[in-house]
This record gives C-alpha cells, sequence and structure tokens, in this order.
C-alpha cells in the first residue's frame, strides 16, 4: 500500500500542479492538510480528488482541515472526523480517521504553538491506544522537526518511516523535515521518498511525502525487486508492482 501525506496550502498556489503532483503519487491513501477552505470545502475537495483520479473518505467539520483522500475501490470503514480543542484567534484543527482496507490511518496538522500542540498529542495518542498502535498509520504535517515534542511522543509507539527521504519545507528550497509518516509494527516500510521538483514547488509551500508498506509478516522475497529503492529526494517512480 502506498500512502502519502501532502499540504496543498488550501489551494493557494496553483491547483492544476496539485492535481498533477497527486496523479503522479499514484497513491491509495493520501492525508491531506489544509484542505480548503469552509464552507467550499467539500466540493472544492471533491473535485480535487476527482481529477486526481481519487475519492474523498473524510473531510469537513469536526476534521476541520485534515481530509483522506483514497484510491477508488478501497474499503473504507470507519470514518472519523475528531475536532480538537482551540481557543479564539487559533486555527480550528481536528484529525480525520479512517480504516483503510485493514489499515487504520490518521491525519493530523498539529499546532504552532507547544501547549496546544500538547493537549491534542493527548487526544491523538488517545485514539492510538484505541485502535492499537501497532496496526496505525499517522500521516501529517507536525509543525516541528523530529526531536520535537510531538516526534517524541508518537514515535513512542510507532516508527518513523521516512526518516532518510530528505526535508519536506519550504518546497521551493526544502531545508526542514516537518511532514512525516509514522507505522506500526505490523507494518513493514519499503519505500519512502520526497518528491521534490519544479511542480511541487509551484503546488505548494510543502512537498509531499510518500511511502511504501507492506504487512510485516510478508517476505522480502515476496517484495518485487523495483519495489525496493533507497529513500531519496527525487520524483516519484510510477511503476510498482505491490500495494
Amino acid at each position: 500500500m502506498r500512502i502519502a501525506s501532502y499540504n496543498i496550502k488550501s489551494l493557494r498556489q496553483d491547483r492544476a500542479a496539485v492535481v498533477a503532483v497527486l496523479q503522479d503519487l499514484d497513491a491509495d491513501v493520501v492525508g491531506i492538510q489544509e484542505s480548503t477552505h469552509w464552507p467550499v470545502r467539500r466540493r472544492r475537495l471533491t473535485r480535487l480528488a476527482r481529477d486526481a483520479g481519487l475519492e474523498v473518505a473524510v473531510t469537513g467539520w469536526g476534521a476541520r482541515e485534515t481530509s483522506l483522500l483514497v484510491r477508488p475501490g478501497l474499503e473504507v470503514t470507519e470514518p472519523q472526523r475528531i475536532p480538537m480543542p482551540w481557543k479564539i484567534g487559533r486555527t480550528r484543527r481536528g484529525i480525520a480517521v479512517a480504516t483503510v482496507a485493514g489499515v487504520p490511518v490518521i491525519v493530523v496538522h498539529l499546532s504552532l504553538d507547544p501547549a496546544e500542540r500538547q493537549r491534542h498529542l493527548t487526544i491523538i495518542q488517545g485514539v492510538l491506544t484505541r485502535y492499537g498502535p501497532e496496526r496505525v498509520v499517522v500521516v501529517g504535517d507536525l509543525n516541528e522537526e523530529p526531536g520535537g515534542a510531538g516526534w517524541t511522543a508518537l514515535t513512542a509507539h510507532l516508527a518513523d518511516a521516512a526518516a532518510h527521504a530528505g526535508p519536506t519545507f519550504p518546497s521551493a528550497n526544502p531545508g526542514r523535515r516537518i511532514d512525516a509518516i509514522l507505522v506500526g509494527a505490523r507494518h513493514r516500510v519499503v519505500k519512502s521518498r520526497v518528491r521534490h521538483d519544479q511542480v511541487t514547488g509551484l503546488a505548494s509551500d510543502h512537498c509531499p511525502l510518500y511511502c511504501d508498506i507492506a504487512p510485516d509478516d510478508i517476505a522480502p522475497d515476496d517484495i518485487a525487486p523495483d519495489d525496493i529503492a533507497p529513500t531519496d529526494s527525487t520524483p516519484v517512480d510510477a511503476e510498482r508492482t505491490h500495494r
């Protein structure tokens, strides 16, 4: 399964470029941050997903600016939109959650404020516990680099699937890794990459990140050689044998 994380900056830059990036990622599941602004979010996101060959699984209301897109035909169960506590004057945040093809996926966009971030992490950790952290994949914009409180709290239960994939922000000249894909122990990472090129620079201020995962009980011999690649910051390889 290919899972991606992408902050699309509310489509305020180049929508056509965002569509092109999503198409080239060829992902089964995409966790979106900064979906689009309410009240037109659902309509705009539905059109974006359709143009990219995807479907909207979770968006809106309690999920706030997080959304989950999936490849058509994948089974989606237990969709949830969980709002985070907020204070007037700050961004309303939430998380999008669903089980996709048997894998619980949580999309997050953590606060810039450390105290608020910690309150939100407590709720997110409760969701992890409910599903069983070994089963879960968390994707999103953590708004801090590895070693920060958010990374530390989440990697106590999950593995950093893209530790060597490269920086994700800002897209014009990436120097910081603030976007993450974190996986539970039941998942084995086959490949992880950041896409960084001229198109991603036009699309958003974040570079998209993707990871190919397989169940941990699949032997390495069951993975096609073309699927095993070192992590890097090159554009996405479109050809894959397994998802």
